[in-house]
């Protein structure tokens, strides 16, 4: 298994909690493929340096998990 960091940037109109559902849905995903996660940080809300679409801002996640080749395969195709 190989180590594999993510970080998710997520609409802070769409989410109420922070993104902490996102980040526990997240990491079941993980362990249901048979990884393990090492970090899912929120890094809080951010400024974007230029907007993106309309959005001018977002709520960033860091992730980091041991995965093997096969299950970053199967998260790509969700």
């Amino acid at each position: 298994m190989k180590t594999y960091e993510a970080v998710f940037i997520l609409d802070p109109k769409k989410v109420e909690d922070g993104g902490e559902a996102f980040a526990k849905a997240a990491s079941e995903l993980v362990e249901a493929l048979g990884g393990k996660v090492q970090r899912c940080v929120s890094l809080g809300r951010r400024q974007f340096a230029r907007p993106i679409g309309k959005h001018k801002a977002g709520i960033y996640w860091d992730l980091a998990a041991d995965l093997s080749a096969e299950s970053v395969a199967a998260i790509k195709d969700r």
